[in-house]
């Protein structure tokens, strides 16, 4: 239910009586079982995910802007990479040996970002992902390592812990070790976000996205306030916390 209030708020939705009647319509649809599910992990759908709550919600017009600020950018993402090599990258949870589900929407960031998703390789889940061994993740062999940005750990921390552990791949050796930021590659539009700066990372030779001035708009537009102004949090709904 939070990451449809995530829109939502997008949508400049904010009396508790709209928010609580759409909420009431999408348990009373089933929606949020796998059909819900299945549009917040897929790029290509999210799009209607949009139009249909701005429809419901009667924000037809800001619902087109949100999803115009988006696809502009993720096609443009798309264009910059697509002949471009594709390098192995590793998406950890929390932990650097707790890797998170092929099927999440992290794993579809990377690979639109033009990367190739080494989680899938691993033939094996659970909820929201599974430990997996050190000779597994030296089996992987990832050119790059990020961690989530729901349950993070820091760069150092993950860089220290493969050292002690001798987990030896290029990620680790060329220091290409990334901690996203909270809430942009998962559970919000803010995704979007995310998707640049993945891309900038993996192919600095196409893409320079400007990520500051790109939040500054986003945070601006959709949530009213500078990007500046907040200190980030790990909710889908709510940009951050306003400084003092």
């Amino acid at each position: 239910l939070e990451m449809i209030w995530a829109i939502l708020h997008c949508l400049q939705v904010q009396d508790h009586d709209t928010l609580s009647r759409i909420w009431a319509e999408v348990l009373q649809s089933g929606m949020l079982k796998k059909e819900l599910h299945d549009r917040m992990n897929n790029i290509e759908a999210y799009d209607d995910l949009i139009m249909d709550l701005a429809t419901r919600s009667g924000m037809i017009q800001e619902g087109q802007e949100l999803s115009t600020y988006i696809r502009t950018r993720y096609e443009s993402v798309r264009s910059k990479v697509e002949s471009a090599p594709k390098p192995r990258v590793y998406y950890a949870m929390g932990h650097p040996l707790f890797a998170i589900n092929p099927g999440r929407f992290e794993g579809r960031l990377v690979e639109a970002a033009g990367g190739e998703y080494v989680n899938k390789a691993i033939g094996k889940e659970g909820k929201p992902g599974i430990n997996i061994s050190r000779e597994e993740m030296m089996g992987l062999n990832p050119e790059f390592i990020f961690t989530s940005g729901f349950i993070s750990s820091s760069v150092s921390d993950t860089s220290r812990y493969c050292m002690e552990h001798t987990i030896d791949v290029p990620a680790v050796r060329e220091g290409n070790i990334y901690s996203m930021h909270p809430t942009w590659d998962f559970g919000s539009p803010r995704w979007i976000l995310g998707l640049m700066t993945i891309a900038n990372i993996l192919h600095p030779d196409r893409c320079q996205f400007d990520i500051e001035d790109e939040a500054h708009q986003f945070y601006t537009r959709f949530y009213g306030i500078p990007y500046k102004s907040v200190s980030p949090n790990r909710s889908f709904a709510q940009p951050g916390v306003l400084h003092d």
